[in-house]
């Protein structure tokens, strides 16, 4: 598996797979990505400004993610505590293997090529959060190594319960 920024010409496959995991996390009664979001404008977006990844198993695309270092708004004010204050952190958003990759334990190396990524890139830690009802992605932060902080809003959605929030360390740092 190898993890690569992706492109424009990887938006169809992409789409297929975030509407796939918007498919599955309404079968199992999750309000997350139920109202429009992500959509191929956010794809696009993510692209445009190199914050997107894909994942790939024989040079086909199975897996995506966006990668945004610096301040997120959103997790500007949490119900706990993080492990690091300051911004030199990068988050994860919109994560999804494709249905053919579900249960067949690809989504914890992904979050692990993430982090890896994360780290050469310079930055201190890195976040990521989840609904309450994402059973599976609640168990993947876990493996792949990161903490439970607390709970945060999602400025976008806020008639959306607290989303738990997660935080891994990935160099020692003097919190500044």
């Amino acid at each position: 598996m190898q993890l690569r920024l992706a492109t424009t010409d990887d938006q169809p496959v992409i789409m297929e797979i975030i509407n796939g995991a918007i498919a599955a996390l309404k079968q199992v009664g999750s309000p997350q990505w139920q109202n429009g979001y992500p959509n191929s404008t956010t794809i696009a977006t993510d692209i445009k400004h190199h914050v997107a990844y894909v994942l790939e198993k024989e040079q086909t695309v199975i897996g995506y993610a966006a990668m945004v270092g610096g301040a997120d708004p959103n997790y500007q004010h949490i119900d706990g505590q993080w492990l690091t204050a300051g911004t030199n952190y990068c988050a994860i958003h919109r994560v999804a293997l494709a249905r053919s990759m579900r249960g067949q334990g690809m989504a914890t190396p992904f979050l692990k090529l993430l982090v890896d990524r994360a780290r050469q890139n310079g930055y201190h830690s890195m976040r990521i959060d989840t609904h309450q009802l994402n059973l599976p992605m609640q168990k993947t932060a876990v493996n792949a190594g990161f903490i439970q902080c607390g709970f945060i809003k999602i400025i976008d959605e806020p008639t959306d319960p607290n989303r738990i929030a997660y935080e891994q360390l990935l160099t020692p740092t003097d919190n500044h």
